[in-house]
């Protein structure tokens, strides 16, 4: 008769993998991690218990508890004013690139002031390009009441840097439902400019004109003078006694007491 096969014994030594992989499967830590330290609560919830971020690789979060340092501290009310003020004026550093070419359409709808206002003006962008910018009192479903051309405005649905100009040329800020009576101040005070600046070239060209005048005398009567005064250097030449006997005479006498020696 065969004999009975005998149940398999304990095994007098164990891997050290075999064990590992027994201890991960049981507390659900990798080998080497022990529990209760920053790493295994790392692993376990999914993010730093210093700072709270997360990473998915167990290398990643090694070396990102080799570096943390806690969550950031708070930024101070200077550092706060500091960084607005840094922001300001990278924007109008953005807005000083820009040109606005000026108001293209302005029209109100309706009578007595109640109707949709609509006005469009043109930008010329920092490489050169035109950007139609349009603002209405009353937009259509859907619409902003503050569009432009720029891909950033039409993808990201805000207020793009060539809108921000026209409002900073208005010297609007929020609320800018208010953009038509400033435009209106602003077509007032160009308009007021406008006649300023006439009178002043009018003024300016009439100086020119009395200056031109003057120098146009000046040169008439340098011509007279110089005729006047060639005139006089003929006539001591004709004379007998003039400029030019009296030189003769004196190469003669010259001449002569060199004769004489």
């Amino acid at each position: 008769m065969p004999r009975p096969k005998r149940a398999p014994g304990e095994p007098t030594r164990k891997s050290a993998r075999l064990e590992g992989h027994e201890a991960e499967a049981h507390s659900g830590l990798p080998a080497g991690v022990e529990e209760g330290s920053d790493l295994a609560e790392f692993i376990t919830t999914g993010h730093c218990p210093r700072c709270g971020r997360a990473q998915l690789s167990l290398e990643a979060r090694q070396l990102h508890l080799a570096r943390c340092k806690g969550p950031p501290e708070p930024p101070t009310e200077e550092e706060i004013a500091a960084t607005a003020e840094a922001m300001r004026d990278v924007q109008k550093a953005r807005l000083r690139e820009l040109e606005m070419g000026g108001l293209v359409e302005w029209s109100v709808e309706g009578q007595g002031g109640e109707g949709a206002q609509k006005a469009t003006f043109i930008v010329i962008g920092s490489k050169g390009d035109h950007y139609a910018v349009r603002f209405t009192t009353r937009p259509e479903q859907g619409r902003r009441p503050r569009t432009c051309e720029c891909m950033d405005c039409r993808i990201r649905k805000h207020d793009c840097k060539h809108i921000r100009l026209i409002l900073q040329q208005l010297g609007l800020d929020e609320p800018y439902q208010d953009w038509p009576q400033a435009l209106e101040r602003k077509v007032s005070d160009l308009q007021a400019a406008d006649e300023s600046d006439a009178e002043r070239v009018k003024g300016q060209e009439e100086r020119a004109r009395e200056r031109r005048q003057k120098a146009e005398l000046a040169a008439q009567q340098a011509v007279a003078d110089e005729a006047s005064a060639e005139g006089e250097g003929q006539g001591e030449e004709e004379r007998p006694g003039g400029k030019r006997a009296a030189a003769t005479c004196g190469k003669k006498k010259r001449a002569n007491k060199r004769g004489r020696r």
